[in-house]
């Protein structure tokens, strides 16, 4: 259920997510319970989904509780969706309620179906009456979540994109976990020439670098992430275009 490679010990931290790690490390005070949910609310690529993951590998591995369930909004909306259709939502929030604490994470779009958002409240509302401990994260600030009366009384956390001293050390870090060795001056260039993207689009041109590199029998240097960095330019351009002429 969990990515195990999505831990508080991985994670790179800073002043952009720094409390959103004290918040989350809360859950875990034996003397002092958090039931009030929380929502960690941030743009793509800002580490929501990492610090979701950390908690629940948290959670196996100390068993503070037995029952932590993760999903993304995606699936939990097939889910609803299909107790709609079925008939069975007093079902589907017993089921959801039966878990010790809930991870439901890159909420949007809360408006675009009435039903399907009354249903995700009774889920919420269901679990909390139980005494389960909600997390959510929110790509953006939701006023249909926010707005909750449960969620008003939310604690809300909000992670910013990471600075470039923490870029550099995730770039870092994430060739150090995959075992591939990049020297710093190449991901210094590659943060340089590409400082207007995120995080992930970033670790996209670093290991499509390595594997271009593999395949040419070459070193992995400058000269292929030059070439790297125009291909995955040119296919963002040709992404955005194609978005804008719909």
């Amino acid at each position: 259920m969990f990515n195990r490679r999505y831990t508080f010990e991985s994670l790179v931290k800073g002043t952009s997510n720094q409390e959103a790690c004290d918040a989350a490390q809360r859950i875990f005070d034996i003397s002092n319970p958090v039931h009030t949910p929380i929502i960690l609310i941030g743009d793509y690529a800002t580490g929501k989904t990492h610090l979701m993951h950390a908690i629940g590998n948290k959670i196996e591995e100390t068993r503070i509780v037995q029952h932590p369930f993760y999903c993304s909004w995606n699936k939990l909306r097939l889910e609803i969706n299909d107790a709609i259709e079925n008939h069975t939502i007093e079902k589907l929030c017993q089921q959801y309620s039966a878990y010790d604490i809930l991870l439901i994470d890159g909420i949007q779009d809360t408006d675009k179906n009435q039903i399907e958002q009354d249903v995700f409240f009774c889920i919420l509302d269901d679990a909390h009456r139980n005494n389960r401990q909600i997390v959510l994260s929110v790509d953006a600030v939701d006023d249909n979540v926010i707005s909750n009366k449960l969620l008003q009384k939310a604690t809300i956390i909000e992670l910013k994109s990471p600075n470039e001293i923490m870029r550099i050390e995730i770039l870092r870090r994430y060739m150090r976990e995959e075992n591939i060795p990049v020297d710093d001056e190449l991901i210094a260039y590659i943060h340089a020439t590409c400082s207007d993207m995120n995080i992930k689009d970033l670790i996209g041109v670093l290991t499509k670098t390595v594997a271009l590199a593999s395949l040419m029998g070459a070193n992995i240097s400058v000269a292929v992430a030059e070439s790297c960095i125009t291909e995955f330019v040119t296919k963002s351009n040709e992404i955005v275009k194609t978005k804008g002429g719909m």
